[in-house]
């Protein structure tokens, strides 16, 4: 059973990672929008169930879209290719579940966007759960999974996303964890 004192921390430290959350990782670094025509940028299959998972989780491509419409930020088209029916059926949903929240509403908070390092994330975890940071000397620096040859735009988006996920996979283990 954990005191008050200690309960209080931990759901403060929650509280405030998913705050650097929404902030942190905003997906500021690559908008994309769905496009059919000759002008998108075809990325790979793996890239695209990313965006698909991020959507599904975390609103990823709608809080984008959002984005966009509230901002000057201009969006990069990609072609889903064979995922396009799913995205757009996901996107749909998506919309309709909105209601009546305007793009501002939904990305209220993030202006104070920037990115961190996947070790500086693991780090902010640990610390603000009372644990260490871990050691990363000890483990493997792995390399990005980034597609030789690709598009800038496909290398943007998936740094964005692979972060984004990352971070909202942490503030989700840190909730469960106070529930629990």
């Amino acid at each position: 059973m954990l005191s008050n004192s200690k309960w209080n921390s931990l759901r403060a430290a929650a509280v405030g990672l998913v705050a650097v959350a929404s902030v942190t990782f905003a997906p500021v670094q690559a908008l994309v929008a769905h496009a059919q025509d000759s002008m998108a940028v075809a990325c790979d299959s793996t890239l695209v169930t990313l965006l698909i998972v991020a959507e599904h989780d975390y609103s990823y491509l709608t809080d984008m879209k959002a984005m966009s419409e509230s901002s000057d930020a201009m969006m990069t088209e990609i072609d889903y290719g064979q995922y396009t029916p799913l995205v757009d059926e996901i996107l749909a949903r998506m919309s309709s579940m909105e209601g009546d929240m305007s793009g501002d509403e939904m990305m209220e908070g993030d202006d104070m966007m920037g990115m961190m390092s996947a070790q500086d994330t693991i780090s902010a975890y640990f610390t603000d759960t009372g644990m260490d940071a871990p050691d990363f000397s000890m483990y493997s620096d792995l390399p990005a999974g980034d597609v030789a040859g690709e598009d800038a735009a496909c290398t943007a988006l998936r740094a964005d996303v692979q972060a984004f996920l990352l971070e909202h996979v942490i503030a989700d283990m840190q909730m469960s964890s106070m529930e629990g």
